[in-house]
């Protein structure tokens, strides 16, 4: 009886073990309001009026990103972010609405296109 219940134990950790971490989505949402810790800037790069840069700095530890018109659509074209590394993955979003836009765009690391 008492090996039942031992392997019965094990099983149930062996299970504990092997269930994976519910996936987080590297997806921010597609309008972010400026957060306690950072600022949010939206700029009209071909200064049609619309945003096509929307700049989320966090301030610390390698978190901005940014979401990207390339096309100057009217639609974010790419998700950048950079931490060690210089991470991209390709978006359908509607530009940000109802911001404030700043003529131009900022100087950036050399990931913009």
């Amino acid at each position: 009886m008492a090996r039942i219940a031992a392997i019965g134990v094990m099983l149930v950790l062996a299970g504990c073990v092997a269930h994976s971490p519910p996936k987080i989505s590297p997806t921010p949402p597609s309008v972010a309001m400026p957060t306690e810790s950072g600022t949010s800037s939206y700029y009209d790069r071909d200064q049609d009026g619309l945003v096509d840069l929307e700049l989320h700095e966090l301030g610390c530890c390698d978190r901005d990103w940014a979401l990207v018109d390339d096309d100057f659509s009217g639609r974010y074209d790419r998700l950048v972010r950079w931490s060690y590394s210089l991470m991209e993955r390709p978006v359908d979003l509607p530009v940000a609405t109802g911001v404030k836009v700043t003529a131009g765009q900022p100087s950036l690391s050399g990931w913009e296109k």
